[in-house]
C-alpha cells in the first residue's frame, strides 16, 4: 500500500510539473528561452522627483529593489512564524506573466478551455 501511494504521490508531482512547466523550468518569448529558475533583480521607482522633459523619463526619487530578505516575524496570535510582505512587493513581473500567457497558450486547445458560453477559447 505505501507503495502504492508513493507512486501516486510521485505521477501527481509529474502531472503538477508538467502542467505548470513555464512556472518552474522555463518558456520561449520572441524565439529566445527564458530560464525561471534564475533569479533576476527587480526594482521599480515608489516615488518621483519630477519628468525630465529632454530625456522623456520620470526621475526617481526612491527605488525599491524587489528580492531583499523579509524577516519572518511571530504572528499576531504567536501562533506561527509568518513573513510580512508589504503590498507594494505581492504583484508579479513581466517574466512571470508571460509564463502565465505561454502556460495558457500551450494548454487551452489541448485540454479544450472554453468561455463561460461553451465556445472554445
Amino acid at each position: 500500500e505505501d507503495a502504492l501511494d508513493n507512486f501516486q504521490a510521485k505521477r501527481r508531482l509529474k502531472v503538477y510539473e508538467n502542467s505548470f512547466q513555464e512556472f518552474n523550468k522555463g518558456y520561449k518569448h520572441e524565439g529566445k528561452y527564458v530560464k525561471m529558475g534564475k533569479p533576476r533583480k527587480c526594482s521599480y521607482n515608489k516615488r518621483t522627483a519630477g519628468y525630465d522633459r529632454e530625456n522623456h523619463k520620470f526621475i526617481a526619487k526612491e527605488t525599491i529593489t524587489i528580492g531583499k530578505r523579509i524577516r519572518r516575524q511571530k504572528s499576531p496570535n504567536g501562533s506561527a512564524e509568518i513573513t510580512p510582505m508589504p503590498v507594494e512587493l505581492r504583484g508579479i513581473t513581466l517574466r512571470q506573466l508571460r509564463a502565465i500567457i505561454a502556460n495558457v497558450k500551450r494548454r487551452c486547445v489541448k485540454e479544450g478551455w472554453t468561455d463561460w458560453e461553451g465556445k472554445p477559447l
